[in-house]
C-alpha cells in the first residue's frame, strides 16, 4: 500500500465584489476541507494503522524499525569481552546503516544475570557503560570498573543492552 497523496488546493475563484470575492474564496476551501481533506486524512490512518511504511528487520546484529518520517531504532544484546584489567570492550555492528552519524543517539545498559554470572568484580563494583559512535554502522561499547575495585579477569564477559536511535534517510 502506497502512502496517500495530499489533494491539491483548490482553484480558488475570483469575484469583482469583495463581499462575493470572500464568500467564493471561503466556499471552495471549505469544500476543499470537507470533502477533499477530510478523505486524504482517513487514507492517511488507514495507510499508518494498517502498519504500512514501517519497515522492520533483523539479523545477527539485531533487530531494527524504520519509521515513515525516517527515524530508525535499532536494538541488540551486545557482548563485551576482556581487554585490559579495568575495561571490558565490544563493537556492534549496527544491524542496519544509519543515513548519518550526526545526531545518532548510542545508550547501553548492563545486562544484571550476566553481570552477576560472567564477570569476576561484584555488581557494586562495575563502573560506567560507555559508548562511541565510530560511524554510521558502527559503536564502539565499553564497561569500566570502578576505581580500585577488583580487576576484570581474561575470561570475563558481560552483555549490553543496546540501543540506536537515528536518522534512515
Amino acid at each position: 500500500m502506497a502512502a496517500p497523496i495530499a489533494p491539491a488546493l483548490p482553484a480558488i475563484p475570483s469575484r469583482s465584489a469583495p463581499e462575493a470575492d470572500f464568500d467564493a474564496k471561503m466556499f471552495a476551501l471549505f469544500k476543499w476541507a470537507t470533502d477533499d481533506f477530510v478523505g486524504f486524512m482517513e487514507d492517511w490512518r488507514s495507510y499508518l494503522d494498517s502498519g504500512a511504511g514501517v519497515i522492520r528487520g533483523s539479523n545477527a546484529n539485531g533487530a531494527y524499525v524504520r519509521f515513515p518520517d525516517g527515524t530508525q531504532i535499532c536494538t541488540h544484546l551486545v557482548q563485551l569481552s576482556y581487554s585490559v584489567p579495568d575495561l571490558m570492550f565490544g563493537i556492534w555492528t549496527f544491524p542496519a546503516a544509519f543515513s548519518t552519524f550526526n545526531g545518532l543517539v548510542l545508550q547501553g545498559s548492563v545486562d544484571n544475570d550476566s553481570a552477576t554470572a560472567n564477570l569476576t568484580p561484584a555488581r557494586n563494583e562495575l563502573g560506567q557503560v560507555f559508548v562511541d559512535v565510530a560511524n554510521a554502522s558502527v559503536g564502539h561499547l565499553g564497561l569500566r570498573n570502578q576505581i580500585g575495585a577488583t580487576s576484570f579477569g581474561a575470561a570475563d564477559t558481560v552483555l549490553l543492552h543496546m540501543t540506536a536511535i537515528g536518522r534512515w534517510f
